[in-house]
């Protein structure tokens, strides 16, 4: 029997893995958000966020997959972790590590799989964010570098979520030292990522840690002693004052500020927990703020990932249904009709074949910038995928508006796309579709659009057809 592959490190990647606390832990959104976002992107059945433990590969969270575990031995994601560049099997019966796999043989029929190590800011390689398919293929550029955006989403999550089980254990140290020693609080307190302090019951601080002279820029003989309307501003005093006459009344609170700066807003979270004396009496609080702006920023760009398209930032499929629906919404309320042009670029895969996907992608690009421009700023442009395109016209009159909008697209697309020492014509052909009825079924009216789109084509390209 063939020894486990191990990584050089693995005493000390199993205790950075269990310090997550991941491990057998419950369903979590923004996990099953990404791995079902992932699947999407590369048009695969599985989809995965691992973690490698010491015999088992433990699943967070998964698309397609029924097993919340598997045998570390049989795992592919065993072999990512070993590695710091992704792992991709085109086709896993060739591979000579797998293919006597239980799951390439098995019922699961695995071909294809694909993995992505998530490593830690300390450098340990905890598991793998992977795609697997049950036939043989390869990922495209696009794919491969939205699996490797992903994948920094989860390890900034994992890295946040340590950070924090880290800050909230010296917390809970902090208070206990505060109540046997105020000099032991300081030790302790200063050499911990977040803002701790003590404040009374006139809201003075009465103790602050070292990171309040970094936050504030201002000594801490400037600060303990001070009231903390004084140091933090009216505006976010203002926002600060319900929770700690909550924790003044005797009960724990945690809130979420929000901060303007030079560089930029700051997200914070905070927590007050009641302070008491040796009688049980409240004569304060105890005060951390934890600086949320990395997870913040993370869970923005999920949030622009899971609707908008990474090459030309267009919106995507997703986003389009859901702007349709309200497009709907807002032709129930106030009448007027819609449109949808529906488009894709003309011989597209000559293109990519004769200038290669960098070609491509730069025609693509362009072909978005040009549609945006020939448009209002109110009218919603999407790529759905490839080179298929779809532009809606809200209040829209009659079919002329609309057939106005194509032709000024078709002329927008004359010009030829100059791509590093080429020039590449570029033309498009367009189906329309009206639309009168706030309620009709957006996969009916898209259908529709399509159907023209192939009548364009089939007349020759460069034109547009209006659907029936």
């Amino acid at each position: 029997m063939t020894a486990l592959p191990l990584p050089a490190n693995e005493a000390e990647r199993l205790v950075a893995l269990a310090e997550t606390q991941l491990l057998d832990s419950e369903h979590e959104a923004v996990f099953d958000a990404i791995v079902a976002l992932a699947a999407s992107i590369c048009n695969v059945p599985m989809a995965a966020i691992t973690l490698i433990d010491r015999d088992r590969q433990w699943f967070k969270a998964s698309v397609g997959i029924d097993d919340p575990e598997t045998p570390r031995e049989d795992a592919f994601c065993t072999y990512t972790i070993l590695q710091p560049d992704p792992l991709e099997v085109d086709d896993a019966t060739t591979d000579e590590r797998f293919r006597h796999n239980p799951f390439v043989l098995g019922d699961a029929h695995v071909r294809f799989y694909a993995g992505m190590p998530l490593t830690t800011g300390s450098g340990h390689a905890l598991g793998a964010l992977c795609v697997i398919d049950r036939t043989p293929r390869q990922l495209n550029a696009e794919q491969r570098e939205s699996l490797r955006q992903l994948t920094t989403v989860v390890e900034r999550l994992i890295d946040a979520r340590t950070e924090s089980l880290r800050q909230q254990q010296a917390l809970r140290d902090a208070e206990i030292a505060a109540r046997t020693a105020e000099r032991r609080l300081q030790l302790i307190a200063d050499n911990i990522p977040a803002a701790v302090s003590i404040i009374d019951r006139d809201h003075v601080y009465r103790y602050n840690n070292a990171v309040y002279e970094r936050a504030t820029g201002k000594p801490l003989a400037e600060i303990t002693g001070r009231p903390i309307r004084e140091i933090i501003g009216e505006v976010v005093y203002a926002q600060t004052l319900p929770h700690l006459e909550r924790a003044l009344a005797g009960h724990r609170t945690q809130f979420e500020l929000r901060q303007e700066r030079d560089d930029g807003p700051r997200f914070l979270r905070g927590t007050y927990q009641p302070k008491r004396d040796e009688h049980g009496e409240i004569v304060g609080l105890f005060g951390m703020l934890l600086d949320q702006t990395e997870l913040k920023q993370a869970e923005d760009q999920l949030r622009v990932m899971a609707e908008f398209d990474a090459l030309t930032k267009l919106a995507n499929r997703y986003r389009l249904y859901d702007v349709i629906a309200l497009s709907g919404a807002r032709a129930q309320r106030h009448g007027g009709g819609r449109a949808l042009l529906y488009l894709d670029v003309d011989r597209f895969k000559s293109i990519n074949d004769r200038h290669g996907h960098a070609g491509g992608d730069a025609v693509l690009v362009e072909f978005a910038r040009r549609l945006k421009s020939a448009v209002r700023a109110t009218d919603t442009v999407a790529r759905l995928a490839g080179d298929e395109f779809v532009v809606l016209l809200e209040d829209v009159r009659e079919i002329g508006d609309a057939i106005h909008v194509a032709e000024a697209i078709l002329a927008a697309m004359l010009p030829p796309v100059r791509c590093i020492d080429a020039d590449i014509a570029v033309g498009t052909s367009i189906g329309v579709a009206f639309s009168g009825d706030p309620g009709e079924d957006a996969d009916a009216w898209l259908h529709r659009a399509d159907g023209a789109l192939y009548a364009a084509k089939a007349a020759g390209r460069g034109s547009y057809r209006v659907a029936a």
